[in-house]
């Protein structure tokens, strides 16, 4: 994957280079299995220290992103030993199931009839949605529901105070480990990938030096992702606007810029012109599983 770093920026370098690896993973630029540059390769490519190459690798490898494999170097992290520790707790936990149901008297043609409703009732779109931070999740919720999908969603306290069946979950990978050690862990749930930045911005034409750039969402993270992008690309500091669609008078903060990048829910309320650029969140394949994980669950 292509990496731009820059150290004239208020970001930190470890910062930029911790969230465009991240960014790779979520968007398939960086598969399962891949090995990525040394610490040294990477000091010496963008003129950094190690320990800084070094520091953003460790935050990855804390967030199960990354594994340190010993004289061998850092790499995007298998989860298949943790698809199958799941598929094991799962037959397990059904198996449990029917034992407790026929200790109460039912057969084995009853439980299953009885799960046979309870899925139907579930509905063929419906989906709930985890995800902790409210403006990110508006921005998913939109998103599914953009996509066809009817979509409850949840946050950390909602899980606790509903112990409810909430059919497909889905959520943004970085997620997994919360989900597989609190209570959804019994839940099936699609983790959600995030669109490659670099596939989504191939098609548009790049500024000129002159243009001015603003960015608009209700998301902090979004703002500081774009940041950070647009910055590593060489955009100059002073032709970039960031808004948060949170603050009054952000519409007029940008309505003079030549490009302007939003999210979908905040494009939504925007007029569609040539300066708007959206950048959806949820990768295409993700949508794509959903709908193949409901339609196996009919």
């Amino acid at each position: 994957m292509n990496i731009w770093l820059t150290k004239n920026s208020e970001v930190p370098v470890r910062e930029q280079l911790a969230l465009q690896v991240t960014l790779g993973i979520a968007g398939g630029d960086l598969q399962v299995g891949e090995r990525l540059p040394s610490t040294g390769e990477m000091s010496r490519r963008f003129g950094v220290h190690s320990n800084t190459v070094s520091a953003a690798y460790q935050k990855l490898v804390d967030q199960k992103m990354l594994e340190f494999r010993k004289g061998s170097g850092y790499f995007v992290r298998d989860a298949a030993s943790e698809i199958a520790c799941r598929e094991a707790k799962a037959s397990a936990l059904i198996a449990k199931l029917f034992e407790e149901l026929q200790r109460l008297g039912f057969d084995e043609r009853e439980i299953v009839e009885r799960l046979g409703r309870r899925r139907q009732n579930n509905g063929r779109n419906h989906v709930s949605l985890f995800e902790p931070d409210e403006d990110l999740r508006n921005i998913l919720e939109f998103e599914l529901r953009d996509a066809g999908f009817q979509v409850m969603a949840i946050d950390g306290e909602a899980v606790v105070a509903n112990e409810g069946n909430y059919g497909l979950l889905v959520a943004m990978f970085d997620e997994r480990s919360r989900i597989e050690s609190g209570p959804l862990r019994d839940a099936k749930c699609v983790y959600l990938r995030g669109r490659s930045v670099a596939s989504s911005l191939s098609t548009n034409k790049r500024p000129s030096a002159d243009d001015v750039i603003a960015v608009a969402s209700s998301w902090d993270g979004f703002l500081s992702m774009a940041k950070v992008m647009l910055l590593a690309a060489k955009i100059q500091p002073g032709n970039l606007i960031v808004r948060s669609a949170r603050d009054d008078g952000w519409r007029d903060a940008v309505d003079s810029a030549s490009v302007l990048i939003c999210d979908a829910r905040t494009a939504s309320t925007l007029p569609k012109n040539g300066a708007l650029r959206v950048f959806r969140l949820i990768a295409d394949s993700s949508i794509e599983e959903i709908r193949n994980a409901l339609s196996i669950a009919q």
